[in-house]
């Protein structure tokens, strides 16, 4: 898939939230999906609306706020983590490579801090 289609599509706010639900470890109120994703609270509203009616996430209510997770099976999460590591990947290579005169020890350096980042997350 080419790094501009999927730096453009994982770059909409509905992507955005979907990544900080992926990545929890817990369920997330609106506020802390919108601090996380950098969506505004009414974004990140409208975003779990569409993400309820589609059965992607399960919400909770908690006192007077309601809390959302997601509600996909163990391989589409996976597919998904994919997806989201290796735009990951491929924006840091970009980066490394248009900002550094030393870009195949830069993009080394990022392939291991990804490494270490994948490994730290699956604990």
């Amino acid at each position: 898939m080419k790094v501009k289609f999927t730096y453009f599509l994982l770059q909409q706010p509905w992507a955005r939230v979907l990544r900080v639900l992926l990545f929890s470890r817990e369920p997330r109120s609106l506020r802390e999906l919108a601090e996380l994703s950098g969506v505004s609270i009414a974004g990140v509203q409208d975003v779990m609306r569409r993400f309820v009616e589609g059965d992607l996430v399960h919400s909770s209510p908690v006192g007077n706020k309601i809390f959302f997770s997601l509600d996909l099976d163990k391989e589409e999460k996976q597919s998904l983590m994919l997806l989201f590591e290796q735009h990951t990947r491929d924006v840091l290579k970009k980066r490394a490579s248009s900002f550094s005169g030393r870009s195949k020890e830069a993009i080394g350096w990022i392939d291991e801090t990804v490494a270490f980042w994948q490994g730290a997350s699956s604990r």
